[in-house]
């Protein structure tokens, strides 16, 4: 009866848990979240009562922040990031994620970064370009950066982000599937490739997902 409740209905007050108003965008988000945690865990409410109030604190704390405070704090978690080899330049952080996690979890040397072709090398020489997506709730676009060169690698990794930077999918596509499946873009001399969800159905398409969560997870 609890799942059934969790699953259905973001109504806790019968499980003693706060309810969480439609109009707030990242209470409800946050809720999501939580409920998933506590569908899959399969816990009494008492973990739930443990777990989300840290978490709406958290979110009250950001909410009383000015616009210079919640920029000052985007900075230095970018820089904690930095410090801690996950992130390697000062860009959008989905590209450098991506990398950290699939060297991680393969043992991949990472190319420098004046290295445009490729992004990793394994042992073996087999070149990886390497591409993220995270799939926004305002934006749930598939599709990947610019490919400028597919002669330049042999295997794309690619990992599609949830909301908050989680795992949804990722993939080991070989290029041979990445020219079929791509369409050339003639102003920006590039290829567009989507990762989805049919992807992973294609023979030779290796799925990676639990690989990068396991990395995520540590």
């Amino acid at each position: 009866m609890m799942l059934q409740i969790l699953k259905t209905s973001k109504n806790c007050a019968p499980l003693g848990l706060p309810q969480l108003p439609d109009s707030q965008d990242h209470y409800t988000t946050g809720w999501d979240r939580w409920s998933k945690i506590i569908i899959q865990m399969q816990k009494p409410p008492s973990l739930a009562n443990m777990l989300l109030p840290g978490y709406l604190r958290v979110m009250e704390n950001l909410r009383a922040k000015s616009i210079l405070e919640l920029l000052a704090l985007h900075v230095a978690i970018m820089e904690e990031l930095r410090s801690r080899k996950v992130l390697r330049s000062a860009n959008n952080p989905t590209g450098d994620l991506a990398e950290y996690l699939f060297c991680r979890a393969f043992g991949w040397a990472q190319a420098d970064n004046s290295v445009k072709a490729l992004d990793a090398t394994s042992d073996d020489g087999t070149r990886y370009q390497i591409k993220g997506r995270r799939i926004h709730r305002r934006n749930k676009s598939r599709q990947l950066s610019s490919i400028r060169d597919l002669d330049g690698f042999d295997i794309l990794a690619g990992v599609l982000f949830d909301d908050d930077y989680r795992v949804f999918r990722a993939a080991l596509v070989p290029v041979a599937i990445v020219r079929e499946q791509s369409d050339y873009i003639e102003h920006t001399n590039s290829h567009k490739f989507l990762l989805r969800d049919a992807v992973w159905d294609l023979p030779g398409v290796v799925d990676v997902t639990e690989r990068l969560r396991n990395v995520e997870a540590n």
